[in-house]
């Protein structure tokens, strides 16, 4: 028990410090506009320039402090590249700002403050889009399912293919989740065995089959 009230513990604090560093992501673009709003202005000056500066740093920074502490919370496996999704995300963003810039009545009524807020939500849907496998504290999710810890057995690893590796969950009851492929590239087994040791309760285990048949590879 002591085990697990300090793995949640761990969890809780990076998942506040994850909260923190979204909202400088967010918060970056408020100087952002109204920097742009300055420049794209009649009257353009060096202190519009510096905080157009200064809201790249933070949206910057932002993106790369959260990286960081989701790369402690969680293992992930994204899907192959999906343009659609980085244009989706990253369009939408420049077009919130660039909107708000422009339309100055929506900055002087401190509406720029409300649509940017509304940019929170872009990380969230994009990491949703891109992820076929996530563990984490929560339990594993494949192929958009997710799965809480207490409903999990065995996590079977499928390593018969040239190209990818499937990864499967063999439920407590008896059932078996929906699994997913993901690219061979991308998969790192001293990961997952890694996140497991630190994320998964102690009924979990992971279970390896390839052309030489099956082995537990953890606990």
């Amino acid at each position: 028990m002591a085990v697990i009230d300090q793995r949640a513990s761990s969890y809780a604090q990076l998942d506040q410090k994850y909260r923190v560093s979204k909202f400088v992501f967010m918060g970056g673009f408020l100087p952002t506009a109204f920097g742009l709003f300055g420049l794209l202005g009649s009257s353009p000056t060096g202190t519009d320039f510096l905080l157009l500066l200064i809201g790249a740093g933070l949206i910057g920074g932002g993106i790369s402090w959260g990286r960081s502490i989701l790369g402690q919370m969680r293992y992930v496996i994204t899907y192959p590249a999906d343009p659609m999704a980085h244009l989706i995300a990253w369009g939408g963003s420049i077009a919130v700002v660039v909107v708000c810039a422009l339309i100055g009545k929506a900055l002087e009524t401190g509406m720029t403050a409300v649509v940017s807020a509304g940019l929170l939500a872009v990380p969230p849907w994009f990491r949703k889009r891109r992820t076929a496998f996530m563990l984490d504290y929560a339990g594993i999710t494949a192929a958009g399912t997710a799965v809480a810890w207490d409903q999990v057995s065995i996590l079977v690893i499928t390593d018969t293919a040239p190209d990818h590796v499937s990864l499967g969950l063999r439920l407590r009851s008896g059932g078996w989740s929906d699994g997913v492929n993901v690219e061979r590239h991308k998969f790192d087994l001293n990961r997952i065995v890694e996140g497991a040791r630190t994320l998964a309760p102690g009924h979990v285990s992971i279970v390896v089959t390839d052309r030489e048949g099956e082995r537990p590879v953890y606990p």
